[in-house]
């Protein structure tokens, strides 16, 4: 609940931090809502886990206060994001920088805060000592790394909107015309690409990791899957990304590749109730499974997970692609 703005220009006129979307409210959230402006999101549930149950389950929730951060203040949150809370994407190189730097912040903003917690609980004298405070270190020698590089992606962000450089961030679109049943903000590093392929150790500490964000984003006919990241990390994004073209060459359905992904690294997402509720119980079962192993501590990453599970589930289509890069991948759709 630590208030704070992470606003590339943030001053002393943040006097007044709010409830900021971490996903588009208007036409995103209200547009996948039931008549009650609900939506089902997933729900981490430490009781079940100790049940030996999955730990993720999927509950109604409104579409405000559980899709808030306290990350900017309510001037920034207005006229910094205006440009994609205002309008439906075109896509334009400001709306793409900023969607991908409203999805890095919520995650810093959690990833601080979780630094905090741990420093806190490492330096407090009155913690029982022995294995809890030793375990505690581990944790945060090894968060302490991802936050060292999430800090150096939000400078690069930070230094390209101060200074209007929006074409800093690449990115790769993919359009739908159907009406959306999900909405969702993420990032990821990408460890192994949709070919097995590892792309970067995360363990290895030695090395700088590479970061990728992707949204869904109202455009004006439809909606698009959007993934961008700062030229900065190009090298592995591109990479990542011409997997993807390649498992649609060999006969892979987009919207299965793109579900899976959701599915696998994005907790920050919602669906619609109408096509929640109406899936098979085989269906709701596979995208539990899926989520939960996403949240569990003792689930190893499988070089081949992006390439089996959660098939037939969505029936997206997409029948374009807007590829904005240096290094294109093979054509997916004529652009």
């Amino acid at each position: 609940n630590t208030k704070r703005c992470l606003s590339y220009n943030s001053g002393k006129e943040c006097d007044k931090i709010i409830n900021a979307h971490s996903i588009q409210k208007a036409q995103s959230l209200l547009m996948i809502s039931d008549d009650t402006n609900h939506v089902y999101k997933s729900v981490p549930n430490i009781s079940l886990f100790r049940e030996g149950k999955r730990l993720t389950s999927y509950k109604k929730e409104s579409i405000y206060k559980p899709f808030t951060f306290l990350g900017f203040c309510k001037k920034h949150d207005k006229y910094v994001f205006k440009p994609i809370d205002d309008y439906p994407l075109k896509p334009t190189d400001q709306q793409v920088c900023l969607y991908a730097y409203r999805s890095l912040c919520k995650a810093y903003f959690e990833k601080e805060n979780s630094m905090n917690t741990i420093d806190s609980v490492c330096s407090d004298e009155t913690t029982a000592s022995g294995h809890p405070k030793e375990v505690f270190k581990r944790i945060g020698k090894s968060a302490g790394f991802g936050f060292e590089n999430f800090k150096r992606h939000k400078k690069h962000y930070d230094e390209s909107l101060k200074n209007d450089r929006f074409y800093d961030v690449n990115y790769v679109l993919f359009h739908s015309k159907q009406k959306p049943n999900v909405a969702f903000s993420g990032w990821f590093w990408p460890e192994f690409d949709f070919l097995g392929r590892r792309l970067q150790n995360l363990a290895d500490h030695s090395n700088e990791l590479e970061l990728i964000t992707f949204c869904s984003a109202p455009l004006e006919e439809g909606w698009g899957y959007l993934f961008a990241w700062h030229y900065t990390s190009d090298r592995i994004c591109n990479q990542f990304i011409s997997s993807l073209a390649t498992k649609v060459y060999e006969g892979d359905k987009m919207g299965d590749l793109l579900f899976r992904l959701l599915i696998s690294y994005c907790d920050n997402y919602a669906f619609s109730p109408k096509w929640w509720e109406a899936l098979p119980s085989t269906c709701v079962e596979a995208i539990t499974e899926r989520a939960s192993w996403l949240t569990s501590p003792f689930c190893g990453i499988k070089p081949t997970y992006l390439q089996e599970g959660l098939k037939g589930i969505v029936m997206w289509d997409f029948y374009r692609l807007l590829d904005k890069r240096g290094n294109k991948p093979p054509d997916i759709y004529e652009e």
